[in-house]
């Protein structure tokens, strides 16, 4: 099996090889209310504009914050 890069700046090539494995299985979500940071917070808005730069393909970007959560929790 192929090594995958390490910590934060493997992240986006750890995301992808799941989206291009199962991209019907994929929902964005943090640890909020990030019980464990004490000094900074994180901003989940730059979370959510890492998924963009991420992701290209809008449809995908689509499926993974309101298809697939959608599907998971019943949603109509």
């Amino acid at each position: 099996m192929r090594q995958l890069p390490q910590g934060p700046a493997g992240l986006p090539a750890v995301a992808l090889r799941f989206l291009d494995f199962r991209p019907d299985r994929i929902v964005w979500g943090t640890n909020w209310p990030h019980p464990v940071r004490y000094e900074t917070m994180s901003d989940d808005g730059d979370l959510v504009q890492a998924v963009h730069v991420w992701v290209e393909d809008r449809a995908l970007i689509h499926r993974i914050f309101v298809e697939n959560p959608e599907t998971l929790y019943g949603f109509d």
